[in-house]
């Protein structure tokens, strides 16, 4: 389709004169026009909604199925017959249906010739900033008429109190006028051609009537006439409320009709909907043809096109289908079984918590209290914290988030085996020669996974259960345990172990979680122990989807799925949806440095830089070019910290907050962020000329330089080893040097 577009756009012209002609010849040549009406519609609705230069050829095609002419020729559906004089051909229920909310203002120009100072006019009829203002005006109005209709028989008497109400109500008229007449302005007839409007006009202009002849006559008068200001007044109220629906129509249509970033990606799946919510608002009157075009729109929304759809509903007596539903079932592992909670396990655990004073446990202060207290703050400075608790602070910020929600009794955790897992995995988080994916990062994530859960209400908006809640935090801790500071592509391509053992799929992402439970292994590291079957399958599963949704690969492919949720009529954060909002909210925790204050976004961008350009001098030395921001010598810095907000960042966000309306904070400080890139793009030309390519704010904040082990890294543990992680079963043809930062 995108070829199809750049091949239209070539020569405006040559496509406005074959759209005269189509427009002429009316279809002469479709032998079946309703077919061919719904695949010309979908075409047209596409490319409506990118706003290209070929919406005039698709208006066009979709309006000439109504005939120009009485003498028109007309065809037979399903033949290539000549249909008999005056016989009317049968209406294509798809075809564009082009209206003052949706018509563009290419269409304005080329096909209803509108000037463009009409045009003009047109499009701020459609601004954001009009429906508001009238918006407010219509509640003011209704609030005017209600005060008018309760206390009419009370002011009958008073003259100056009626006269003043009449005036009121006459301003608000008039600006009412004005809307119309403008709108009549910047687009004509179509705007009349909307039977709501005319009525609006007539009750306008009527209403402007019955104020100025009260205003001027006596009721004696026209006392009959008069009698019919209440119901009147009434069915003022009710276009008014035909108002509120036209605005909500127009904001939709404002939303297809606004010009696409530039750096928006559209998935086939949003321009799949687009087109079907496109034709199921065209269709009327067929209910069933509504309620299916609403089931494709539900299932290419969800991405379970692919899954079985077993009915599972047996008649009594029914064994072979019995049979058949369990065969399937246990071919995709959904056996139930009933585990029954140990009361014993439960109390032992309970005593447990009760001996262990988590101050001591964790050596806290009221310093690094007073910071534990403020970890749902976007603000939390990880930095700072990890000076205070002296390098352990994954350790002791997820034992203490735990503890603070009771969760070792929740998942019948042994706080003792949780201190144990979680040293275990800070120990081998490779923080002393990885700059950016350390353990520090790893707290970092799981701090800003925490701030949404808890500091925006993601728990209670999820309805988290205990046992999720405890998984959510624990899979941010161990996201990137044992990462070696390269991303896939370099493992791909490299053809290192990982990429061979998981086949190229997120290598890095299925390492980390395998090896998290490769840790759980060890009876004095399984934290999950305790936890029925059903739970830890349910826990299991949960923790894997969570840490494979942060390889930045899946970026585009999943803020897609998860845009077409959020826009689903039947989107359910606590129920189908919840997976795929947490998938969200952990990712978006990965890449939160942008969402961040700008002094702790500034060092996680050094960070961050320091390793990529260490992996960019490594494939300069194995004779490959640097990957793509990995080149000291040509990466700007702040110019790509700017495209990394614009297309990643920025739009994910977005649609979060629509989930999560408190963390609008993320979106106030990326936009800040990026204007204090933007006037540092020219400091980081110069230091890329200087060979200074690097961010003095983010030295220092791992270990000195001259405690980094020198010699060579065992970067890639055989999973044949003795031990998952790190410290054991290396594979010895895979070394690394570590370079020097």
């Amino acid at each position: 389709m995108n070829s199809d577009r750049e091949m239209e756009s070539v020569d405006q012209d040559e496509n406005h004169k074959m759209a005269e002609n189509k427009y002429e010849e009316n279809h002469r040549q479709e032998a079946d026009i309703e077919v061919q009406g719904v695949k010309k519609a979908s075409s047209s609705i596409h490319r409506f909604n990118n706003e290209s230069n070929g919406d005039k050829e698709d208006l066009e095609e979709s309006n000439s199925l109504k005939p120009s002419t009485k003498e028109e020729t007309k065809l037979v559906k399903g033949s290539n017959k000549v249909a008999p004089e005056g016989a009317k051909p049968k209406k294509n229920p798809f075809a564009k249906k082009v209206t003052y909310l949706n018509v563009t203002s290419e269409e304005l120009i080329k096909i209803y010739r509108m000037s463009q100072c009409r045009v003009s006019i047109a499009n701020f009829m459609r601004a954001k900033s009009v429906d508001v203002f009238i918006i407010v005006l219509i509640l003011l109005y209704t609030l005017l008429v209600v005060v008018y209709l309760a206390i009419d028989d009370e002011i009958e008497g008073s003259k100056s109190a009626e006269m003043a109400l009449q005036i009121t109500e006459l301003c608000f008229l008039f600006v009412f006028c004005i809307e119309i007449t403008l709108n009549l302005v910047g687009f004509g007839c179509l705007f009349i051609k909307d039977w709501w409007n005319i009525a609006d006009i007539t009750v306008i202009l009527l209403a402007i009537v019955f104020v100025i002849l009260d205003m001027i006559l006596d009721d004696s008068s026209l006392s009959g006439l008069f009698r019919l200001r209440g119901l009147f007044r009434l069915l003022r109220v009710g276009i008014l409320i035909r108002k509120f629906d036209s605005l909500r129509k127009k904001s939709q249509a404002r939303k297809r009709l606004k010009n696409k970033d530039i750096y928006h990606v559209a998935s086939p799946a949003e321009i799949v909907n687009e087109i079907l919510c496109d034709i199921r608002d065209m269709v009327e009157n067929d209910d069933k043809m509504i309620e299916d075009l609403n089931y494709c729109i539900k299932m290419v929304s969800s991405g379970k096109l692919y899954e079985a759809n077993i009915d599972d509903n047996i008649e009594e007596g029914d064994e072979n289908r019995r049979e058949a539903i369990s065969f399937f079932k246990n071919i995709q592992g959904n056996i139930n079984t009933n585990n029954k909670d140990d009361e014993a396990v439960e109390k032992e655990i309970q005593s447990k918590i009760k001996t262990i004073d988590i101050d001591e446990k964790l050596n806290l202060n009221s310093q690094t209290k007073a910071m534990l207290n403020k970890a749902d703050s976007l603000s939390f400075n990880i930095f700072d914290f990890k000076d205070l608790v002296e390098e352990k602070e994954l350790y002791v910020l997820t034992s203490y988030l735990l503890n603070k929600h009771d969760l070792f009794r929740a998942m019948k955790m042994d706080p003792e085996v949780f201190f144990s897992f979680i040293v275990r995995i800070q120990d081998y988080y490779n923080h002393s020669f990885i700059e950016y994916h350390n353990k520090t990062h790893g707290a970092d994530v799981c701090q800003t996974s925490y701030f949404f859960l808890e500091g925006c209400d993601l728990r209670n908006i999820c309805r988290l259960s205990d046992n999720e809640f405890g998984a959510m935090l624990i899979a941010s801790a161990c996201h990137d345990f044992e990462h070696f500071g390269f991303n896939n592509p370099f493992l791909i391509e490299s053809r290192l172990p990982w990429a061979i053992e998981y086949n190229d799929q997120s290598p890095l992402e299925n390492h980390h979680i395998a090896s998290t439970f490769g840790v759980m292994q060890k009876q004095e590291y399984n934290i999950l122990k305790n936890l029925s079957t059903e739970e830890y399958k349910t826990c299991r599963k949960m923790m894997i989807d969570l840490v494979l949704a942060t390889d930045a690969a899946r970026h585009f492919t999943d803020l897609a799925k998860f845009k077409s949720r959020v826009g689903a009529e039947d989107f359910a954060p606590s129920g189908e949806d919840k997976q795929s909002v947490l998938n969200m909210s952990i990712h978006l925790s990965d890449i939160s440095n942008p969402a961040k204050p700008f002094n702790l976004a500034l060092i996680w961008t050094g960070l961050l830089y320091d390793e990529f350009f260490k992996q960019g001098d490594r494939e300069v030395e194995q004779g490959r070019n640097p990957s793509f921001l990995m080149d000291r010598n040509t990466t700007n810095i702040a110019g790509c910290s700017i495209g990394f907000i614009n297309m990643l960042v920025t739009p994910a966000y977005e649609e979060l907050v629509k989930v999560i309306p408190d963390a609008s904070i993320c979106l106030d400080n990326i936009n800040t962020n990026k204007d204090k890139w933007e006037e540092q793009k020219a400091e980081f030309a110069k230091r890329m000329e200087s060979n200074n390519n690097y961010i003095p704010e983010s030295r220092g904040v791992i270990l000195d330089p001259k405690d980094v082990m020198k010699s060579s890294v065992n970067l890639m543990p055989s999973p044949k080893g003795e031990h998952w992680g790190m410290g054991k079963g290396f594979n010895e043809e895979h070394t690394m040097q570590v370079a020097p930062m």
